[in-house]
C-alpha cells in the first residue's frame, strides 16, 4: 500500500463480476480510497471505471484520466503459482476427451481453480467454449464434433483463488495450443530432385477409438498429392511409397496416439520447371466414428528443387559435347571412359575404331558399354570390321531380375537402355481396330496379335525381333538403354559405327568425371584445364578392364522401393501437356506404382525388345565333361547366352544416303552416288600403326578379353594432314555450307525444331563442315540428323509443361514438333504419322516409309 509514493491504492472490485475470458473485454470498477490523516474505513470512497482486456498471457487496462495533478503508478501485486497446465488427450467411456492438468499449490493454502476452455477461432482470436470451477487439479471436456471438433486447436487457462476470497486471485496461465487431428512431421518439406527419400510421420494426437472392440480398430487415411502452383494442373512433383497408411490405437505418448511412416521422393522429371510446391493431403477412408466424417486435416506443402539434367553426345568422328556443353574432337582410338558419376554406381565406357578418313586418320565409336548397379549392358560392333560388322547386344546382370530395359526406335537405328518400364498397350484406329499389348516376353505376348489395317487382317504368330518390328506400326528405329534412376544411352547406328547419347539425372550433377566433363553447370573447365590429346589420353581404359571385357563385382544395392504419384482425385496422370497421349510412357492402370517417381516419357516411340538379351552373369569358364577349361583364341567372339543363339538382334541397318555433286552444284539429297569405302579395319590399322601381334595378350590372359580388339594395343602415332579447302574432291566451303544447310536445317526436324534448337543447330552445321573436311565424303552428314533428334527431344522433354527457356522458343507448333520426332521426313509422303509412328501406305516400308516393299 502507498507504492512508489501515492496516497490512494486502487484495487478491482470483483463482487459481482469475472475477469474477462481470453480475448475478451469488460468494463470493471476501481476503488479507491485515501491512506493519509489516519485514512477511512471506506474502501471505496470513490469508483474508478476501468475497461478490462484479457491478452492470454496479460492483461491490458484502460483508465480514465486523473484529475489536478495527481497521477498513476502501477504495480504488479498478483502472484503466480506456476500451475503450468497442459492438455492431453484420453479416452473415457470409448468417447475422446481432452484433460487439462496443472500442478496444485501448495497444500497448506486451499485453493480452487477456475479452468476456461477456448479453441482457435481466427489467427490471433480465441472462442470460449467451456468454463468450471473445480476443486480437482485437472479438468475434462468432450471432442463431440459440435462444440469442439478435430482441427480445433485448443487451450485451458487456470486461475487458482483462496477459498471465499474469488476475488484474490492469481495471474492466468495458458497451456500450450493443442491441435486435435492428424498432423504430418515434419510440417513442411523442403528436397530436391536427387532421388534422395525422405520420412513422412503422419500422426493422430487423439485416440483412435474402436467401437465394439473388434480386431480390425484402425483408422486408415488415403493419402493424395496435388500440384500447387501452375495455372494448368499438372502431374506432382512427388512421389510417395504408399497411398494410404492405418493408423492403429496405441497409449498415447507426447502428442502422439497412433502413428505411421510414409517415404516421400522428389519425381525426376527431366523437365527445367524450376522449383516446385506440391502438397500431400490425408483423409480418413470411411471412419466409423462420427468424430471422423467431415474431416479434413491439414496438408503438407513439400517444396522441390529442380536439378538440370544432363546430356552428352559422341557423334560421328567423334565430336564431343560435354554435359555442360563444351565441345571438343577425340581423333583418338581405344577403348575410353566417357561418364563415370562419383557418387553411384553407374558408368559408360565407348570403344573408338578407326573408320577410314580419306584425308587424314580418323576414329569413330563403335562399341558402347553401361552399367548402373549390377546391370551391364554392352552394343557392340568392334568385333569385325569397319562396315562389315552387325550389332551385338548383350545385358549381363548380378541381380536376380535385371532392372535394365533396352528399346528400339526408328526401325533399330535408335538403341535406348532404360529402366523397367511396365507393360505398354498400343491401340491405334487404322479404318478399323488395332491392339497390340507389348508385355515383358515381347515374343510371347505377340503371339496371335491382331491388328485390322485398310481392310486387311493380320495375325502375328512370330518369333523373331525383326517380323515384330515389321508387324507392329513403325513405332521402332533406334534403340535406347534405360536404367532405374532415369539416366539412359542411346545409340544411333549407321555403317560406319554409331552416336552415343548419354542422359543422367539431377543427382549426378557436380559428381560426373570422363570425357563428358564434370556436369557443374561451367563448361570451360571440362577439360580440367589441359590440352585436348593429353585429357583424352586420362580417360584411357586398359586392355581388358573396361565393361566390354568384365563384369564388375556386385555392389550393395538396397532393395527398390515403388513410388506412386497419388494423385488427387483421378488414379490416371494429368496430360502435361493439351494434345492428347502426347508422350509414350507406361500406363498408369498397368505400371500401378512401381516406379513412379522417375518419369519415363519420351517423345520418339520405341519398343521394348528387352526379353530378347536377357542373360545371367557366367562366372566361370565353360567346362568339358572331363572339368578342364576349353581353351580360348584371339579372335573368338565371346557372346552371352542369348547372343550366342541369336548371333545379332535382327537389326535390318539401311545405307545412308550420300549426297552428290554435279556440273552445277545442285544438291541431291536422295541419290546414292557410291559406297563408303569398305576396307578391313584390321588391314588398315595395321597400316597406320605400329602395332605387332606380340604387342597383344598373351595367351594365357586372353581369358579376361571377352574378343581381341587391337585398337587398345595402338602405339605411336596416327598420321594427321593439315586440313583446308578445297578438298581433294574439289568441295569448297560455301559448298560444304550449302550442302550442311540442307540435309540438316532443311530436314524435317531441323524446320520443326528450328526454334528449340537454336545454338545447336549451329553447332551440327559447324560440326558437319568439320566432317566433310576431314573426311571429303557428304555421306558421314546424314548422321547428324540422330544428333539433332535427340537434342530436340530433349528440349520438348524439358519443356512439357509448357515453360519454355528464353531464347528457346518453338518455331512451330507442339502438334508439327512432335509429328517430326515421331514420324521421320514425315513418313517420306508415303505412309500416315500416328503416335506410335509412320503407317506405311501399301507396297511402302521401313521406320520412315521409303523403302519400296520390293526392296
Amino acid at each position: 500500500m502507498n507504492k512508489c509514493g501515492t496516497q490512494a491504492p486502487v484495487w478491482l472490485s470483483l463482487k459481482s463480476e469475472s475477469l474477462p475470458a481470453p480475448g475478451e473485454i469488460k468494463r470493471l470498477t476501481g476503488c479507491a480510497t485515501w491512506q493519509v490523516f489516519g485514512g477511512t474505513r471506506d474502501c471505496c470512497l470513490f469508483r474508478i471505471p476501468i475497461a478490462v482486456r484479457n491478452c492470454g498471457a496479460f492483461f491490458v487496462y484502460l483508465l480514465q484520466p486523473t484529475p489536478g495533478c495527481m497521477g498513476y503508478c502501477a504495480e504488479d501485486k498478483s502472484t503466480s503459482l506456476a500451475l503450468q497446465p497442459v492438455i492431453a488427450p484420453e479416452l473415457v467411456q470409448g468417447r475422446v476427451h481432452l484433460k487439462c492438468s496443472y500442478s496444485p499449490a501448495a497444500p497448506e493454502v486451499p485453493a480452487q481453480f477456475r479452468v476456461l476452455w477456448s479453441r482457435l477461432s481466427s489467427p490471433g482470436k480465441r472462442e470460449q467454449i467451456h468454463q468450471e470451477t473445480t476443486l480437482q487439479s485437472f479438468s475434462y471436456v468432450e471432442m463431440d464434433g459440435a462444440n469442439l471438433r478435430l482441427g480445433d486447436t485448443v487451450f485451458c487457462t487456470v486461475t487458482a483463488f483462496r477459498r471465499g476470497t474469488p476475488e484474490q486471485q492469481s495471474l492466468p496461465e495458458d497451456s500450450k495450443g493443442f491441435y486435435a487431428g492428424i498432423k504430418f512431421l515434419p510440417e513442411s518439406l523442403e528436397i530436391a530432385e536427387d532421388g534422395k527419400e525422405h520420412v513422412l510421420t503422419v500422426l493422430s494426437t487423439v485416440p483412435i477409438a474402436c467401437p465394439g472392440q473388434d480386431d480390425s480398430c484402425k483408422m486408415t487415411l488415403q493419402l493424395s498429392t496435388e500440384d500447387l502452383g501452375r495455372q494448368v494442373p499438372g502431374p506432382p512433383d512427388i512421389a510417395l511409397s504408399a497411398c494410404q497408411v492405418d493408423l492403429l490405437p496405441e497409449p498415447c505418448s507426447g502428442s502422439s496416439c497412433a502413428a505411421a511412416t510414409v517415404t516421400v521422393t522428389a519425381v525426376m522429371d527431366f523437365a527445367q520447371d524450376g522449383n516446385r510446391v506440391s502438397s500431400i493431403r490425408a483423409h480418413p477412408d470411411a471412419p466409423r466414428d462420427l468424430l471422423w466424417r467431415d474431416y479434413t486435416p491439414r496438408d503438407v506443402k513439400v517444396t522441390v528443387r529442380d536439378l538440370p539434367t544432363g546430356n552428352c553426345y559422341s557423334f560421328t568422328d567423334p565430336h564431343i559435347i560435354t554435359f555442360d556443353g563444351w565441345r571438343y574432337d577425340s581423333h583418338k582410338i581405344g577403348t575410353f571412359l566417357l561418364c563415370r558419376s562419383e557418387s553411384r554406381a553407374f558408368e559408360v565406357h565407348v570403344r573408338q575404331w578407326d573408320c577410314g578418313g580419306h584425308r587424314s586418320a580418323t576414329a569413330c565409336n563403335c562399341g558402347v558399354a553401361a552399367r548402373e548397379g549390377g546391370d551391364t549392358v554392352v552394343l557392340d560392333t568392334c568385333n569385325g570390321h569397319f562396315q562389315d560388322s552387325r550389332p551385338q547386344l548383350t545385358i549381363k546382370s548380378t541381380e536376380t531380375s535385371p532392372q535394365v530395359k533396352i528399346l528400339k526406335s526408328y526401325g533399330g537405328r535408335k538403341i535406348t537402355v532404360s529402366q523397367e518400364l511396365a507393360p505398354t498397350t498400343f491401340k491405334e484406329d487404322w479404318n478399323g481396330v488395332g491392339s497390340c499389348k507389348v508385355a515383358a516376353s515381347t515374343r510371347q505376348s505377340l503371339k496371335n496379335c491382331k491388328l485390322r489395317s485398310q481392310k486387311t487382317f493380320f495375325e502375328a504368330s512370330i518369333s523373331s525381333i525383326k517380323f515384330r518390328l515389321d508387324a507392329l506400326p513403325q513405332a521402332t528405329g533406334r534403340e535406347r538403354i534405360v536404367f532405374p534412376s532415369g539416366a539412359f544411352v542411346r545409340a544411333d547406328l549407321s555403317e560406319w559405327g554409331m552416336g552415343v547419347t548419354v542422359r543422367t539425372p539431377g543427382r549426378d550433377f557436380n559428381s560426373t568425371r570422363g570425357l563428358c566433363g564434370l556436369f557443374d553447370g561451367t563448361a570451360h573447365n571440362d577439360l580440367n584445364n589441359v590440352p585436348e590429346e593429353d585429357f583424352i589420353e586420362e580417360w584411357r581404359i586398359p586392355p581388358g578392364k573396361s565393361l566390354f571385357d568384365k563384369t564388375p563385382a556386385p555392389s550393395e544395392r538396397k532393395q527398390r522401393k515403388s513410388f506412386c504419384r497419388c494423385q488427387k482425385g483421378s488414379t490416371k496422370p494429368v496430360p502435361m501437356v493439351d494434345t492428347k497421349n502426347a508422350f509414350q510412357t507406361p500406363s498408369p492402370e498397368l505400371s500401378g506404382c512401381h516406379d513412379d517417381h522417375v518419369d519415363h516419357s519420351f517423345a520418339i516411340p520405341y519398343l521394348d525388345v528387352t526379353s530378347e538379351f536377357v542373360t545371367h552373369t557366367v562366372t566361370g569358364p565353360t567346362l568339358r565333361k572331363d572339368a578342364e577349361p576349353l581353351p580360348k583364341t584371339f579372335g573368338q567372339r565371346y557372346f552371352s547366352k542369348s547372343v550366342q543363339k541369336r548371333r545379332s538382334p535382327e537389326v535390318p541397318l539401311k545405307p545412308l544416303p550420300h549426297v552428290s555433286m554435279n556440273s552445277n552444284s545442285s544438291i541431291n539429297s536422295t541419290k546414292l552416288t557410291g559406297d563408303l569405302r569398305k576396307a578391313k579395319r584390321q588391314d588398315k590399322y595395321f597400316k597406320y600403326s605400329s602395332f605387332h601381334p606380340l604387342h597383344g595378350p598373351a595367351q594365357r590372359h586372353s581369358e579376361s578379353f571377352a574378343y581381341f580388339f587391337p585398337e587398345d594395343y595402338f602405339e605411336g602415332d596416327r598420321m594427321k594432314f593439315p586440313l583446308s579447302w578445297p578438298t581433294p574432291n574439289g568441295l569448297t566451303v560455301t559448298k560444304a555450307q550449302e550442302i550442311c544447310h540442307q540435309i540438316l536445317a532443311n530436314s524435317t526436324i531441323g524446320l520443326a525444331c528450328k526454334g528449340l534448337l537454336a545454338k545447336h543447330l549451329d553447332e551440327a552445321i559447324d560440326i558437319c563442315l568439320l566432317d566433310l573436311q576431314l573426311k571429303d565424303d557428304v555421306a558421314w552428314v546424314s548422321a547428324l540428323i540422330a544428333l539433332l533428334e535427340n537434342e530436340c527431344e530433349r528440349r520438348v522433354l524439358g519443356s512439357r509443361k509448357g515453360e519454355f527457356p528464353v531464347g528457346n522458343q518453338p518455331s512451330a507448333s507442339w502438334e508439327e514438333i512432335l509429328a517430326a520426332l515421331r514420324c521421320p521426313a514425315l513418313c517420306s509422303g508415303r505412309g500416315r504419322c500416328t503416335e506410335l509412328g509412320c503407317w506405311c501406305h501399301g507396297g511402302h516400308g521401313s521406320y520412315d516409309c521409303s523403302s519400296a516393299k520390293s526392296e
